[in-house]
């Protein structure tokens, strides 16, 4: 077999894994959404920005004709929406974000009119503000407008949003269904979500001013916005470990690999952001002394070798190793993806480190950039 047609049998194959534990994630989106509204409202944007990158990522590999599942997903009225919001996965983009931030503050201003300071300014707010059980900041929906973009106003439309939630969840459902075998699909166990009366959690909003988030951070505007983006995708991961998921009844070792990949992909973008901050903008040195007064910097090199390898497996890309029929082996994808020998170890090793890095540096940005406290 030539080397052109292993990476495509790979990239197949590949693909039916992550389509495999995508189901499971949107599974997961559907029961949040059934079951808490607040915490739906919290988690949505991340959720739909993270199935939105795998179906559009499916949809290139496959392509126009392949089976009348893509066809009808290429064919939908929200397919240009998928492909806008797949690609608004870089929370800092090359060049910087000032322009695009500028724009979504200006947005978000000049919409509960305070972007002018007249008699009636104190009286009015702009942005959401979220606190895990009213305490802890975990985000805000400077992250709505941001993943949405120019789509915000259509998207914040809970119909629509609904329509465009069902149009995912559903497309990789009837995707899971044609391609999955019968016998792969048995290996799948559902019973891994804690229900809402297991876990002591709430989401609660408060409204705020942007312009007294600024004044009271440490840093600029620019750093300020992307520092609260970065803090909502490790609370995030942080609610989904700890509050979502119950890891000790999850029996799949795939579902593993792809709850490790999640948040590698998670863990390589933050940081990316972060030395791309450090690198290119003008409070960049101030950030880094921040970050390596906080043991966060310097990055420890084989957890971002690890992180970055996983990540990177996200595009279907470079895979020259063979592979048997049927669903790929957990060691093949260890071996092969995260270059580590024994991925058991690897598994607890490296994603508890990760876990660890990214919780730690979530509270120091709540500590030099969030500074405003809960009334």
């Amino acid at each position: 077999m030539n080397t052109a047609m292993i990476k495509r049998k790979t990239q197949l194959a590949n693909n039916q894994i992550d389509l495999f534990c995508y189901y499971n994630y949107a599974e997961m989106f559907l029961n949040v959404a059934r079951n808490d509204e607040s915490l739906f409202t919290y988690m949505a944007p991340i959720f739909i920005r993270d199935l939105s990158v795998f179906l559009f990522e499916t949809i290139k590999m496959y392509g126009f004709g392949y089976n009348f599942v893509i066809d009808n997903i290429l064919n939908n009225e929200f397919y240009n929406d998928l492909k806008y919001i797949r690609n608004r996965i870089k929370l800092h983009k090359k060049g910087g974000n000032k322009e695009d931030i500028n724009s979504i503050i200006f947005m978000m201003q000049d919409k509960y009119k305070t972007n002018k300071k007249d008699f009636l300014y104190i009286f009015r707010n702009d942005t959401s503000m979220f606190y895990q059980n009213g305490k802890r900041f975990v985000g805000s929906d400077f992250y709505t407008y941001y993943i949405f973009g120019k789509l915000t106003n259509k998207m914040i439309n809970p119909a629509i949003l609904k329509d465009f939630s069902f149009y995912i969840t559903n497309s990789i459902k009837k995707l899971y269904d044609i391609t999955i075998c019968d016998e792969n699909k048995k290996n799948l166990s559902q019973k891994f979500l804690k229900a809402k009366n297991e876990y002591n959690l709430s989401i609660e909003f408060k409204d705020e001013k942007i312009d007294k988030i600024i004044k009271n951070s440490e840093f600029n505007k620019v750093i300020t916005f992307e520092s609260i983006l970065i803090i909502q995708e490790i609370s995030f991961i942080e609610i989904l470990l700890c509050y979502i998921l119950d890891i000790e009844l999850i029996t799949s070792e795939l579902f593993l690999y792809f709850i490790v990949k999640q948040i590698s992909i998670k863990f390589d973008e933050i940081f990316d952001s972060l030395f791309n901050i450090i690198k290119n903008m003008k409070e960049g040195k101030k950030l880094e002394k921040i970050l390596l007064e906080n043991n966060i910097l310097p990055l420890n090199k084989e957890i971002q070798e690890f992180a970055r390898n996983l990540r990177n497996n996200i595009h279907y890309i470079n895979y020259d190793w063979d592979i048997k029929e049927g669903l790929i082996s957990i060691g093949d994808l260890f071996n092969n993806q995260a270059k580590v020998d024994n991925w058991g170890d690897s598994y607890l090793v490296q994603f508890d480190k990760m876990f660890k890095l990214i919780s730690n540096l979530s509270q120091t940005l709540r500590k030099y950039v969030l500074r405003i406290k809960l009334n």
